[in-house]
């Protein structure tokens, strides 16, 4: 015969492993994933349009995490959600619109567990393209005729002259030299500058100056 006084304890125990594992099985379908990290990092500036967004979490989300997990991204925008293990990465279906402030909410059972913000850029990455393009030519461009001067006018590149008294440049509106006299008098010092222009080999009876006081 079966002595139930003895069975007790057992029983007790049987009890407290089914109320815990009960416990574990509540807790994990109840309990969030962690979300780590966000990139774009939050309040970003100049996102470009195409960016996508990724989470990073403590760890790999559940079956029934993932069930009860939402990712939304306003104003409204459509994302094509991948998992890699413990990262999310949202690629958005269009691009973003330019210079536009965009909220990211993630949700679990309907409740916000993160959020994050960004703001795009003014230009979309097509038209950043379009102006790196432009900006290389435009400074070859640049290049060229910085080219042709030194070529024609190789003294060019000893200015600009300058000393405590007075500083020399070429001025390229004028086509002509821009003497300005820091201090001193000028019948003492221009004597002094005309000589080490000519040291520079630069004819200043050629190309001409002003005097800038």
């Amino acid at each position: 015969m079966i002595n139930i006084k003895s069975l007790k304890p057992i029983l007790l125990l049987v009890l407290v492993v089914l109320a815990l594992a009960v416990l574990g099985v509540f807790s994990l379908f109840f309990t969030p994933p962690t979300v780590t990290s966000v990139n774009p990092l939050d309040q970003s500036l100049n996102v470009l349009d195409s960016t996508p967004i990724k989470l990073a979490f403590e760890n790999a989300p559940t079956a029934s995490q993932l069930n009860n997990l939402a990712l939304t991204l306003t104003p409204n925008t459509p994302l094509s959600l991948t998992w890699n293990n413990t990262l999310l990465t949202a690629t958005p279906l269009s691009p973003l619109e330019p210079h536009t402030f965009y909220a990211l909410t993630l949700t679990y059972r309907q409740k916000p567990i993160f959020s994050s913000s960004f703001t795009t850029n003014l230009f979309s990455e097509e038209e950043l393209k379009v102006q790196a393009s432009q900006q290389i030519l435009d400074d070859k461009i640049q290049a060229d005729v910085e080219k042709a001067y030194y070529q024609a006018a190789p003294w060019l590149r000893s200015l600009p002259l300058e000393t405590s008294s007075y500083r020399v440049i070429y001025d390229y509106e004028t086509n002509r030299l821009r003497i300005r006299l820091l201090n001193g008098n000028t019948e003492e010092i221009l004597p002094q500058i005309l000589a080490a222009l000519k040291a520079h080999q630069i004819d200043t009876d050629t190309i001409g100056y002003d005097l800038v006081y």
